[in-house]
């Protein structure tokens, strides 16, 4: 087998020319995904809510509660199931149920 359709040409390349310019797309690829991660933090997330409730007591004892609103790691799916049913023009009813998994961000 000769050229292209040799199996080391797709391991191996023509040489370091193509591993640097492979390295190159990579890293490019990562800092606009990078940038447009940050950008979406900065402006689209929704920010984590803390509610601070402070009582004072008999002799000025403080009692602080702080309590925050932790939400579910991004990677993990929330599981879920609906229930529908349908009525359609031409005599056709019916009902069923979907499931899947959503990951909220």
């Amino acid at each position: 087998m000769e050229g292209k359709f040799n199996p080391k040409f797709f391991i191996l390349g023509k040489g370091k020319e193509d591993w640097l310019k492979t390295l190159g797309f990579g890293w490019r690829l990562f800092a606009i995904l990078f940038a447009v991660f940050i950008i979406y933090r900065a402006f689209f997330m929704k920010q984590q809510t803390q509610h601070n409730q402070i009582t004072v007591g008999q002799g000025g004892i403080v009692n602080v509660q702080q309590t925050t609103e932790k939400k579910k790691a991004w990677w993990m799916p929330t599981p879920f199931v609906e229930g529908y049913g349908f009525v359609e023009t031409d005599d056709r009813s019916g009902f069923g149920m979907k499931g899947g998994a959503r990951w909220e961000f």
